[in-house]
Parts: C-alpha cells; structure tokens; sequence
C-alpha cells in the first residue's frame, strides 16, 4: 500500500515524470499502469537499472522491508537519489554503507516515516 500511496504523491508535482513502475506482484503493477501510461514496467528492479538506469533520476523504494537496503544501495551505486520507507536497513552495516555512498556521491536521501516526512520539490 506505501509504494501505491508514494506514487500518488509524487507524480502528483508537475515536475515529476514517472518513467518506470518495478513491482514483482503483477496486480499491483495492473492496477497503476493506466494512469503512467507511458511508464515502462519491470518485475525485476535489477533488470530495470540494467535497462534504463540512465533514464531515472530519483527512486521510491516501497517494497518489502527486507528489500529496502539492496534496492536503495543499488540505486545509489548507480548515482540515483532515493526516496526509502522505513525501515532504511535491517543492519547497521547497511545504513552506514548507504550513509557512505549519498556522502560520496552528494546524493539526496529520505526515509519516509508515515505522516512525518513530506517531499518538497522546488
């Protein structure tokens, strides 16, 4: 339901253009992809860095929490600002190594917690 809700939010800013909808649950996927129709879909949030990692400047990561470190380092790695539910990491070793990567690569970070964290964009 967060990955649902956060895409709301986002693509409510008409600066935002959802170019791609990555959800290993096909309905979920059905239930959106009308309305960012000219969003690519994938399954697989390796697969869609491998194919159109250079067409993405931001990531909401909304999955399940065990995923959440992976996917956001991946992003990160490949100079993607993130946007991450809580929580960020499962491991302090994952959060410091996230904090090492947005420090490197001067990247913004965010992790949502419900009703106490908004995105501005300007």
């Amino acid at each position: 339901m967060m990955g649902t809700a956060d895409l709301k939010d986002i693509a409510s800013h008409p600066a935002v253009e959802v170019v791609a909808l990555c959800d290993v649950d096909m309905n979920k996927i059905n239930a959106v992809k009308g309305t960012y129709s000219g969003a690519k879909i994938f399954t697989d949030y390796r697969k869609m860095f491998e194919s159109i990692g250079n067409e993405i400047d931001a990531v909401i990561v909304s999955t399940p929490d065990h995923a959440h470190a992976p996917v956001s380092l991946m992003a990160m790695e490949l100079n993607k600002n993130v946007y991450c539910q809580k929580p960020l990491t499962h491991y302090i070793s994952e959060s410091r190594k996230m904090e090492q990567v947005a420090a490197q690569k001067k990247l913004v970070t965010q992790m949502g917690i419900q009703v106490h964290s908004f995105m501005i964009i300007s």
